[in-house]
């Protein structure tokens, strides 16, 4: 009886404790959170002064200055900045941020000792207002060779908003060794933000196209695809025709000739569709799919060819194409009428199905778009 009585007692002591505990936990956060609000509210206020002196042309004193990069090592006070920043027009951010560049410079020796997410803000917060050095760079660069995505991510966008064609190379060798960071979409996502000379970066990979790795070749290529008008059109040709490229890589060319009409690249793609299907049915697809863009009997000749075939993710293909391009039903008699149920059947189907998309949109009220071309059925 004694030892329960014994634990009982032990208990009650215990709760008493983690009472008194917890009160005080909560009192010094409250205290604490009170801290952090008026330190807060002093150093916005401190900024707004300094902004004001900027706008009326005061002089910025070292003490001010040196008050400031002690408070911006907590990245949450480079929150507040950039919070105050955001309030005011463009003409005074510039001038407030020529004003401490020297101080933001400085810091990068600070944030790439400190945790992800201070990281790889700051880089961030360097792009946006594109404050740049050597030792900016320099800080970018380590944070390319970091395995956070979100650092390398940053970093890259702050590298495309400073518009240096060196910048971009040099990040471009470090992130095409990077086993972090393989997407290319992510990557060209990025430099599509990218504000320099745009043609005399697409020059500069061009030329040095056989030095690149595939990752970054296929970036490229998609970089000029979007971005670019026919220009590039000798270049690619050329790339196209080198052994040297794979089969990923002449892809990639095939979709640029899609969007850049070159009529030589014709003659290719009719190659192209003679290949064995096995090993090549992705690259036969693509092509397949580009010369809709080539129309002419030739192109229908060849894509009747394909219909032809056993592999029916190829035959949609070209039932497609021929679906679009042929707007006279003679022209497919031969299919319709022929010993190739397959190839009928697919080419039916096709036709049946476009036709009542049309019919749809119509009832809308809506454009059909491409289903001006559909075929008398046999």
């Amino acid at each position: 009886m004694f030892r329960v009585e014994y634990l009982i007692f032990f208990y009650i002591v215990l709760c008493v404790l983690m009472i008194f505990f917890n009160y005080f936990y909560m009192l010094h956060r409250s205290r604490r959170y009170k801290k952090i609000q008026q330190g807060n509210k002093k150093l916005i206020k401190y900024i707004e002064q300094e902004i004001s002196c900027i706008i009326n042309e005061y002089q910025i004193t070292e003490k001010s200055k040196k008050y400031l990069k002690k408070k911006l090592k907590n990245v949450y006070n480079l929150y507040i900045v950039e919070d105050i920043l955001n309030k005011h027009g463009l003409k005074i951010v510039e001038a407030y941020i020529n004003e401490y560049k020297e101080v933001f410079c400085n810091l990068c020796k600070d944030y790439i000792k400190k945790d992800v997410i201070a990281r790889s803000y700051f880089a961030y917060f360097v792009g946006k207002y594109r404050i740049c050095n050597d030792r900016v760079i320099e800080y970018l660069l380590s944070l390319l060779r970091d395995d956070e995505i979100y650092c390398i991510d940053n970093s890259l966008q702050a590298l495309y908003s400073f518009g240096n064609v060196n910048y971009i190379i040099h990040a471009f060798k470090i992130v095409d060794s990077s086993t972090s960071y393989q997407n290319e979409n992510m990557i060209l996502k990025g430099l599509q933000t990218y504000t320099g000379d745009k043609e005399k970066l697409i020059e500069f990979f061009v030329k040095n196209f056989d030095v690149l790795t595939e990752k970054i070749k296929i970036v490229i290529i998609r970089y000029i695809t979007e971005e670019m008008s026919n220009k590039w059109n000798e270049e690619l040709y050329g790339l196209i025709l080198d052994s040297k490229n794979n089969k990923k890589i002449k892809i990639e060319i095939i979709k640029y000739f899609a969007v850049h009409y070159d009529k030589r690249i014709k003659d290719i793609l009719f190659k192209i569709l003679e290949l064995p299907v096995i090993n090549n049915k992705e690259y036969i697809k693509v092509s397949v799919g580009v010369l809709k863009n080539y129309p002419g009997d030739d192109t229908i000749k060849a894509l009747k060819k394909v219909l032809q075939m056993k592999e029916w993710e190829l035959q949609v293909e070209a039932a497609k194409v021929l679906n679009y391009l042929v707007s006279d039903s003679l022209k497919l008699a031969d299919i319709y009428n022929g010993d190739n149920k397959n190839a009928r059947h697919i080419l039916r189907y096709i036709n049946d199905k476009n036709k009542k998309i049309d019919s749809e949109n119509s009832i809308r009220g809506q454009s059909g778009g491409d289903s001006k071309n559909y075929v008398k059925l046999y």
